[in-house]
């Protein structure tokens, strides 16, 4: 029996040590990402872990960072998503979100 005002939370964790993230890929899109749209159209607070490893590169060094991504229809990532206008998580794709729209933990 649920006591009133209880939430459910769902994430998927991912890691990343590529530039991108593909979120096109077969068995994210078909079983995980449609797993989290759905419980939070029942209400849950579902969420894409996604940590990306650190990376050496000729310009420096890109630290390790992990970010949440909030998944629900009406979000601005999945609605591009959906549209075929975003295909991977990358952490440019994140920048350029509103905070809001995200979280970050570093070391």
């Amino acid at each position: 029996m649920l006591v009133p005002h209880e939430r459910q939370f769902v994430f998927d964790c991912k890691v990343c040590s590529q530039a991108s993230f593909a979120l096109d890929e077969d068995k994210f899109k078909r079983r995980q990402l449609r797993h989290l749209l759905t419980r939070s159209k029942f209400g849950a607070i579902t969420f894409l872990l996604m940590h990306f490893n650190p990376r050496e590169q000729t310009k420096g060094i890109q630290t390790a960072e992990t970010w949440a991504f909030p998944v629900y229809a009406e979000h601005p990532l999945w609605q591009a998503f959906d549209r075929a206008e975003t295909k991977r998580i990358t952490r440019a794709v994140r920048s350029a979100m509103p905070v809001e729209h995200a979280a970050r933990w570093e070391k």
